[in-house]
């Protein structure tokens, strides 16, 4: 089965990447930095929004307005201070409030094995 990929808008250059590469894109104003899975990233000409369309798979989760994040990268949730640490980069992403609960539902729905 051939991988989705997404064509996205770099500086001068235009990249063809797989969508199960995508660690975490975080917002920057009308741009967006794509981190990735071998520890790379770039920058976007693009907002979070748009790529969030063009992504549409379940295994990505918006966060907070400003993070989309790929739930198979997830390294630790810390519930108490509402953070994700996410794997290959030494990044902290937040839940914001109102999404805690959601994000919470979600992890168990995917990731949760039935005894």
């Amino acid at each position: 089965m051939k991988q989705k990929q997404i064509l996205l808008n770099g500086n001068r250059q235009k990249h063809l990447v797989a969508i199960n590469d995508i660690v975490l894109i975080k917002a920057d104003n009308v741009y967006s930095y794509v981190f990735f899975a071998n520890g790379s990233s770039f920058l976007v000409s693009d907002t979070i929004s748009n790529i969030e369309l063009q992504i549409s798979s379940n295994i990505f989760y918006r966060t907070h307005r400003s993070y989309l994040l790929n739930l198979n990268f997830i390294d630790i949730y810390r519930k108490a201070d509402k953070k994700v640490l996410v794997k290959h980069h030494e990044l902290v992403v937040p839940i914001a409030r109102d999404k805690c609960k959601d994000f919470e539902n979600t992890l168990n729905k995917l990731f949760l094995v039935k005894r």
